[in-house]
């Protein structure tokens, strides 16, 4: 019986012991999950506050890439007096890949659907160039020439590629304000 009552004893002691220690464990153990998730919730809007002045930039130089590759903006930049017209070819291509090729990394501030319709555009502008030159009928056409039939082709488009992308990009830079 002596041994019965010493572990009931020992029970006495050790059971509200261990009751006591696992609250202790369990509310230490939610106290550090709570500091661990609001310290992640401040790097997580420190972070955001820094990329957002990144974000609007890259809305803001993909707007004005579209507006550059656009066939309008891009012949006048392009075109000098007395130019044939596969040097325009020439000049209105590497012109759109050298614009592409330097506002690449924007895609990582923008949604993919953004980054997607600026390749679109870039691509189908490529195109409709790519189609003009093809359009010529004279032997030695100017660039003029390549011009008029790129401004007549555009111009008779349902739908500019570069205002398409364009308008989306404002439109979902306006679902974050």
């Amino acid at each position: 019986m002596a041994v019965v009552e010493h572990i009931l004893d020992i029970l006495k002691f050790t059971i509200p012991g261990l009751i006591v220690f696992l609250t202790t464990y369990y509310m230490v153990k939610r106290y550090f999950e709570s500091q661990e998730k609001q310290s992640f919730d401040e790097q997580k809007f420190d972070a955001a506050e820094r990329i957002w002045p990144n974000r609007i930039q890259a809305y803001e130089r993909l707007v004005l890439y579209l507006e550059r590759i656009n066939p309008n903006n891009l012949i006048m930049r392009v075109h000098r007096p007395g130019m044939n017209a596969k040097s325009l070819h020439s000049g209105l291509l590497k012109a759109i890949r050298d614009e592409y090729e330097h506002n690449m990394s924007q895609q990582i501030y923008v949604s993919s659907e953004s980054w997607n319709l600026c390749k679109i555009a870039k691509d189908e502008t490529i195109q409709l160039i790519n189609f003009s030159m093809g359009k010529l009928t004279k032997t030695n056409p100017t660039g003029s020439d390549l011009s008029r039939v790129i401004f007549e082709i555009y111009g008779h488009l349902d739908k500019e590629p570069t205002l398409v992308a364009s308008e989306y990009l404002k439109k979902d830079l306006r679902k974050f304000f």
